[in-house]
């Protein structure tokens, strides 16, 4: 893997790691938020629920409270109880028995209480308990009204969070994976031949494979040279300037085109390259550097590969 790949795939690692972080994180606050402002709204509607229930006491009128009620859709089930009678029940489901918690110390004796539960079908519910006050007083704890509130739209809103946060977790990594990308062309360009150079089909190019001849062979699979059968071992570098001159051989190829094929997107690189690297590779392929037979300088214009 080159290292731009290298690159990419360990800021966008990061960046998956760090956006599935954090959208948990969230989730599970909000979820949290959710849960009890969910709460606090069942209470509030149990309270008022418990402030309508004396005036119908007397008057028996439950008919009216009830379609009061039950005018939100959520509301599974609906119990007026007073002295530890039931006196009046509308309900959409079985109601289970009511479960009095010992309350805490410090408390009311007559303090609200919530309990999650779930129908026989599964449905998950809130069953409130709220007292019941008659002229501003609390009365005895057998008296209070109860409230079976449907958890569905508590889930709802869960699931439409959930849905926001990994649309908006979708996009944040979208960005990521631009700007990764982007960062990495420039960060690491590629040092890469043009489309018509060095990147013929078939066997690899031979120079030289006449009788007497030098023979060289330059593998493009394995980026490896061979020089009369024997390895030359190149930098990455040597061994591009190599192949672009191998894969026309007798053609002089001028400093600009090296430049653009071996050092293609670094704007630092100049002549004095070029002519370092050809002596680098002058020194592992002739047999005299100093004066070459094989990799021949043509002044003024470039260099090329000899096949004399």
């Amino acid at each position: 893997m080159n290292p731009r790949a290298k690159f990419v795939v360990a800021v966008l690692a990061f960046a998956i790691a760090l956006v599935t972080a954090l959208s948990a994180f969230y989730l599970t606050r909000r979820s949290d938020d959710l849960a009890e402002q969910f709460r606090e709204r069942s209470l509030w509607r149990a309270q008022v629920f418990a402030g309508l229930a004396p005036q119908h006491l007397e008057r028996g009128d439950w008919h009216t409270l009830f379609s009061t009620i039950f005018t939100a859709p959520d509301v599974l089930y609906a119990q007026v109880v007073y002295g530890g009678q039931v006196r009046a029940t509308r309900s959409s489901i079985p109601i289970p028995p009511a479960q009095l918690l010992p309350q805490e110390e410090g408390l009311l004796p007559y303090a609200p209480q919530l309990l999650e539960a779930r129908t026989t079908s599964g449905q998950a519910y809130l069953d409130v308990l709220y007292p019941l006050t008659v002229i501003g007083e609390f009365t005895d704890p057998n008296s209070y009204v109860r409230l079976g509130l449907s958890l569905a739209p508590l889930e709802q809103e869960r699931r439409s969070e959930v849905l926001t946060i990994v649309l908006i977790a979708l996009v944040a990594l979208a960005l990521a994976g631009v700007i990764t990308w982007w960062l990495a062309q420039h960060l690491f360009p590629e040092d890469t031949l043009p489309a018509d150079v060095g990147r013929q089909e078939g066997p690899p190019p031979r120079v030289g494979e006449g009788p007497g001849e030098r023979s060289l062979v330059v593998d493009n699979v394995a980026k490896r040279v061979f020089l009369n059968g024997s390895e030359v071992k190149l930098s990455p570098k040597e061994y591009e300037l190599v192949r672009l001159l191998a894969s026309e051989p007798g053609r002089v190829f001028s400093n600009e085109e090296i430049l653009q094929a071996v050092w293609a997107g670094r704007q630092w690189a100049t002549a004095q390259d070029v002519k370092q690297y050809i002596y680098f590779v002058r020194k592992k392929l002739e047999a005299d550097p100093e004066n070459p037979r094989f990799i021949i300088t043509v002044r003024g214009f470039g260099y090329k590969i000899n096949l004399d």
